[in-house]
């Protein structure tokens, strides 16, 4: 049986109970992406690694998270391609709980370096893994016309669990700074036990071995480029995708950070930016429809854009509502990637290759993470956010003409 095979005839060669474990997947994913996604220290892990150093050191901790990504994105796509979805979840899903314990009793910098490798390990694991087999599901189930609302519920339900886990991790902080990190800890290991439920969906695959390994990644990465309309469609969204990495990694936190809230007060500001966005992630069929795919990206991309640049010009209140904004944005930006990827990529390449994005979206942050923390240092957090801002709508409108052009 084969991906390319039409979903009519895939789904008549499935038996009810192959079909009905399928569909469980969906709401299997829902449940594991609200328990991965709770994460308790999210209001505060800037003032978590304030306590063991400055921007910069932040910058030079962002830089080697995303060094970890960059040389695991792709090794861990193609083993969840030859192994197999279900067992790379359950691998990455322990990694991470097992880093967010260690970084809830980290003493020392080394210790924090070494808790956000494992922690960016396991997240590499994941990525691309979940969207690959939730589309794969429904495509042996003849449902994949409906990936964009289940990938956008599932959006929602991670922003849900990640806006109730703010409220409480910001709280947990004045109790003691390691607390939210060991909670996020044991719901990492609860969402390991619900992964083990899950099932492979049934798509052609090729025996594991290093010869193999190596034409799985080198396929994958080709998938990107493979014609040369998908080849400008890769460009314009990897580059305007690696800005976005830079604020939702680095900008957006220390922003709303540097605005002047309070520890709890960060928490409650927190929940508010997940839950409007889990709100913005529920507009991806909707634009989709309205505007195309491809437009409805660059369009956001726009967008996202002007609310960097404009941030210096308002006070707390405006200010930290349009950064919510751009959270959202940010939101569809990554619903709308993985909507384009998956409908152009076969089912046995699908994970290395959405891996494969993710890990050349974050390449520029690697070289630039350490040097943006450093101006935010000798500058301003918003001076750096708006130049940065100022490039991106030069190349989303430029990314713009080329996809008319090309795509």
């Amino acid at each position: 049986m084969t991906a390319d095979l039409p979903s009519f005839i895939i789904l008549t060669m499935l038996s009810s109970t192959q079909a009905s474990r399928l569909q469980r997947n969906i709401w299997l994913i829902y449940i594991t992406a609200a328990l991965q996604s709770a994460w308790f220290w999210v209001p505060i892990w800037v003032l978590f690694y304030l306590r063991f150093t400055d921007y910069a050191g932040i910058g030079l901790l962002e830089s080697i998270m995303i060094i970890s990504v960059t040389l695991s994105e792709i090794p861990t796509g193609a083993v969840a391609d030859l192994l197999g979805k279900r067992k790379t979840l359950i691998l990455g899903f322990f990694l991470f709980a097992v880093g967010n314990v260690l970084m809830g009793f980290a003493p020392s910098f080394a210790v924090v370096v070494a808790a956000v490798i494992i922690i960016t390990v396991g997240g590499s694991f994941a990525s691309g893994t979940v969207e690959a087999l939730v589309y794969d599901s429904l495509l042996s189930l003849g449902k994949e016309k409906t990936y964009d609302k289940v990938i956008s519920t599932i959006t929602s339900v991670r922003l849900v669990a990640l806006s109730l886990a703010s409220v409480v991790g910001g709280a947990l902080y004045t109790v003691s700074p390691g607390l939210p990190f060991l909670l996020v800890g044991l719901t990492g290991f609860c969402a390991v036990l619900c992964a083990f439920w899950l099932v492979e969906p049934p798509v052609e695959t090729v025996k594991f071995s290093f010869k193999n390994y190596i034409k799985q990644t080198k396929t994958g990465f080709s998938q990107l480029f493979k014609t040369r309309a998908v080849g400008w469609q890769s460009l314009v969204f990897l580059i305007l995708t690696a800005i976005v990495v830079m604020n939702d990694q680095m900008l957006i936190d220390i922003q709303i950070v540097e605005q002047g809230w309070l520890e709890q007060q960060l928490g409650l500001v927190f929940a508010a930016l997940f839950l409007i966005g889990a709100g913005f992630s529920q507009l991806t069929h909707r634009l989709h429809t309205w505007l195309g795919s491809r437009t409805a990206f660059v369009v956001s991309a726009m967008i996202f854009a002007v609310t960097m640049i404009c941030i210096p010009l308002f006070g707390i209140w405006v200010a930290t509502a349009i950064i919510i904004v751009r959270a959202g944005l940010s939101e569809l930006l990554g619903n709308t990637t993985s909507v384009v990827i998956n409908a152009d990529t076969e089912s046995k390449y699908r994970a290395t290759t959405l891996s494969t994005f993710n890990m050349l979206s974050g390449v520029p942050y690697i070289f630039s993470g350490y040097f943006i923390g450093k101006f935010m240092v000798l500058y301003t957090v918003d001076t750096i956010t708006a130049y940065l801002g100022l490039g991106m709508v030069a190349l989303a409108l430029a990314g713009f003409f080329i996809l008319r052009r090309n795509v």
